[in-house]
């Protein structure tokens, strides 16, 4: 079980695989993916890159895959439809830089 600053580590080494918003900018879309690019250039372990895609998933409730489906279910189809994938983006990396600072401490 990795720590809770190796986890940390993880994060931050997914935020430089994670995509921008920008359009044919480089990059995942998805915060497990961009944790496996981290794994697979050594900047992390496969320890830790699990533990981390672990809290992602327990954050999304187990149940949803991804944050558009999770955002989805929050506040519903209607809404939904008016989010953009760059919006959606934004909230992966503001998620992660959340996740930074709580793992961290």
């Amino acid at each position: 079980m990795a720590s809770k600053r190796q986890i940390a580590k993880a994060f931050k080494a997914a935020k430089k695989y994670l995509w921008k918003g920008e359009i044919n900018g480089p990059g995942t879309s998805y915060i497990c993916f961009a944790l496996s690019k981290a794994e697979d250039n050594g900047d992390i372990t496969q320890e830790q890159s699990d533990c981390a895609c672990d809290v992602i998933s327990e954050r999304l409730g187990g149940t949803y895959a991804t944050v558009p489906s999770w955002l989805r279910e929050r506040i519903g189809a209607r809404a939904f439809n008016k989010v953009t994938f760059k919006q959606i983006q934004a909230y992966r990396h503001a998620w992660l830089d959340q996740l930074i600072k709580e793992f961290s401490k």
